[in-house]
């Protein structure tokens, strides 16, 4: 996570790792994708240009998280997240939305990449020092306005941590 976004509104910056079983190198185009916790999407991310070649391999991605949705949708999101959350990840799935090739639109890849979902479990513990590392690095005042947004929201909502009955364990 980028905090604050890039001039471009980007938020998000990662490598997805895409499973080719085949034989075939496949030129994909550029596919947009919805993120999802459970049936909330919460973001897009667009993985551009790509070409499948046969194995596994890592290929940038950049998107959009909605924070505006995250924070509306705040308690359901760690309710969703609860048993994740308590092995210490976030569980979200990449759904594509959209491919294009040269600009235009492919509707057999969308329908048969839009079945293939791709899940994904994040580290909350690199997730907090990503996010966290980038705000220290940016000389705006984008950690207080977290911290504020933060304080603003755990007075107005009371102890969501214990609404949704995580417990810490040691």
């Amino acid at each position: 996570m980028l905090f604050p976004p890039r001039d471009d509104g980007v938020n998000l910056v990662a490598n997805a790792t895409l499973p080719n079983p085949s034989v075939m190198t496949i030129e994909i185009g550029t596919i947009t994708m919805d993120l999802k916790s459970k049936d909330l999407t919460i973001g897009n991310a667009t993985i551009n240009n790509l070409t499948l070649r046969p194995g596994n391999h890592s290929t940038p991605l950049e998107g959009v998280v909605d924070m505006h949705t995250v924070t509306e949708n705040l308690l359901p999101l760690l309710q969703a997240q609860r048993d994740s959350l308590r092995s210490g990840y976030l569980s979200l799935d990449a759904v594509t939305r959209e491919v294009e090739y040269d600009g235009v639109m492919i509707p057999y890849y969308t329908e048969v990449m839009r079945d293939l979902v791709l899940s994904a479990k994040v580290p909350v513990n690199d997730l907090l020092i990503n996010s966290v590392q980038g705000i220290l690095q940016d000389n705006s005042s984008g950690l207080q306005s977290v911290l504020d947004d933060i304080r603003e929201r755990s007075a107005a909502k009371g102890d969501i941590v214990s609404s949704i009955g995580i417990k810490h364990r040691r």
